[in-house]
């Protein structure tokens, strides 16, 4: 009753040897690039190891089993006749039990395989977060720190009472002195500084142009005879375009 079993118990154990070396292919395959020190990875590749010494134990055991019988037996016995009692009888039992367990072995490391497969993309991915964040967090902070003082230097001309249009320059003065302390806002205030003394140059070009022609339509309709009134709104209009530079300086 023994040689029956043997090619039933070697075609199980080598589709479990087939079972065993596909797990091991895929394995070699997806983390072929993957340093195999972990403690998981170590234990499924001794528990493979284990496996495959007892497949081969189970088959040496087999092959000499079946020798054995095919030398003792009697060549004119047959396979049908009752059980005898031998003692190549308690090996087959073992070797059942063995496949048992190898094929158990099979399947808790494709359970493993599969594990890793979902678990290593996440593993990588919260390494790659846990490395980003806290440079991103810190520019994030940094840029939120200059918006809002940027934002708090715009709100300045818009709430101030004092009327754009003649205390211009004293306004933008304060405006700048306020943006000084403020060391990331340095090229919004020279952007701001050359727009006031442009429009300060217009301005007194404006004034001269004025005054010049106010002294010419008031000689013209005074005649000779208002001379002295025309020097005196000459020298005062000289004053003026004199202590306007004095202003813009």
């Amino acid at each position: 009753m023994v040689s029956p079993n043997v090619p039933v118990c070697q075609a199980l154990m080598d589709k479990i040897k087939l079972v065993i070396e596909r797990s091991s292919r895929r394995v070699a395959e997806r983390f072929h690039d993957v340093v195999l020190d972990h403690q998981k990875l170590q234990n499924l590749k001794m528990r493979k190891n284990k496996a495959e010494r007892i497949l081969i134990q189970s088959l040496r055991r087999a092959r000499s089993a079946r020798q054995s019988d095919s030398v003792t037996r009697p060549p004119d016995r047959r396979v049908y006749m009752a059980p005898r009692t031998s003692t190549f009888a308690q090996p087959t039992r073992i070797t059942q039990a063995m496949l048992l367990k190898m094929g158990h072995l099979a399947h808790s490391t494709d359970v493993r395989v599969t594990w890793l497969e979902r678990s290593v993309p996440s593993m990588i991915e919260d390494a790659i977060l846990a490395a980003l964040t806290p440079p991103l967090q810190i520019s994030i902070d940094t840029l939120t720190m200059r918006v809002q003082a940027f934002e708090n230097d715009m709100v300045v001309p818009e709430t101030s009472e004092i009327p754009p249009a003649t205390t211009r320059d004293v306004h933008r003065e304060d405006t700048t002195v306020d943006a000084l302390e403020v060391e990331t806002d340095k090229e919004l205030i020279e952007i701001k500084e050359e727009s006031i003394y442009g429009d300060l140059s217009d301005l007194e070009k404006t004034i001269v142009q004025s005054v010049i022609h106010k002294s010419l339509i008031e000689t013209s309709m005074g005649g000779s005879s208002r001379s002295g009134p025309f020097e005196e709104t000459s020298g005062t209009d000289a004053k003026v375009s004199s202590t306007t530079p004095g202003t813009d300086a």
